[in-house]
């Protein structure tokens, strides 16, 4: 559920993009933002995704399959799993080589060689 939620977000991401010169910076900054750990620590929410982004995907979650999730969740969640289907459900293309989702900026626009249909 957490791919298909973020699907919609990379989507949408790429069908406002205007420029195509800066398609594969702005694809590397959603799955930052996504798949990124924060930069500074906060309290509440889970510390291993931006507080914005989980707020979004709880509601979503919510609203779209009636499901809740809980911080004890995103525990569980593989982010090479999610990055996987995420790039199969939108045609990403990436760049083989071992990305560090423990860092705030684990894409680059290198990372992204191309979109498939």
């Amino acid at each position: 559920m957490i791919v298909r939620a973020f699907k919609h977000i990379v989507r949408s991401v790429i069908a406002a993009t205007s420029d195509m010169r800066q398609l594969a910076l702005t694809i590397a900054a959603v799955l930052n933002l996504l798949l990124g750990v924060p930069e500074s620590e906060f309290s509440g929410s889970s510390p291993a995704v931006h507080p914005l982004v989980w707020r979004w995907l709880v509601a979503f979650l919510k609203k779209r399959y009636q499901y809740d999730l809980t911080e004890q969740h995103y525990v569980d969640v593989r982010k090479y799993a999610i990055l996987r289907g995420l790039c199969h459900k939108v045609g990403i293309e990436l760049a083989p080589r071992d990305f560090v989702m423990d860092s705030a900026f684990p894409f680059y626009k290198q990372d992204i060689i191309s979109l498939v249909p």
